[in-house]
């Protein structure tokens, strides 16, 4: 499920922009509104990357995995992926979360990273039940603290 919420943020984000830069009703509040709330529900995956990673670490550990040992190597690039899971701890703060730059940037460092080809769409039907209702869960969360776009104003 967690895989899944990449998918749909970069697929969502760009036309959430759009929508954003080109309507002047309010569309434009809400979809700020929904950006802040996909740029915190990216908490979530980078917290499932970092888990990922360690499970990787491990499981090379527990099998004493060196260099010389596997025929094959696995190119990571730790830099993208350090980018990737602390850029949306910064999604924390309010002036971040909605920043359309920060967004189109983490957006495009998303699609660079996890190419579409690398998705994981199998079972997408209940994956978009759970999203909706993580984005419903998430834009309360925010609503009742006060920390949307539209209630900053």
């Amino acid at each position: 499920m967690v895989a899944f919420i990449l998918s749909v943020y970069c697929v969502s984000i760009p036309v959430l922009l759009l929508f954003y830069q080109y309507s002047k009703t309010q569309l434009q509040y809400i979809s700020l509104n929904i950006i802040a709330v996909y740029n915190c529900i990216q908490i979530a995956f980078s917290v499932h990357l970092a888990m990922q990673l360690y499970s990787l670490y491990q499981i090379s550990r527990a099998f004493a995995v060196n260099d010389n040992s596997v025929p094959f190597s696995v190119k990571i690039n730790i830099a993208g992926l350090a980018l990737i899971m602390i850029l949306p701890l910064f999604s924390l703060f309010a002036g971040i979360r909605k920043n359309r730059v920060f967004t189109a940037c983490f957006c495009g460092l998303c699609f660079y990273f996890f190419p579409p080809k690398t998705w994981n769409l199998y079972d997408w039907g209940f994956k978009i039940l759970g999203f909706g209702c993580m984005i419903c869960i998430t834009y309360s969360l925010l609503w009742l603290m006060k920390k949307l776009p539209s209630q900053l104003n």
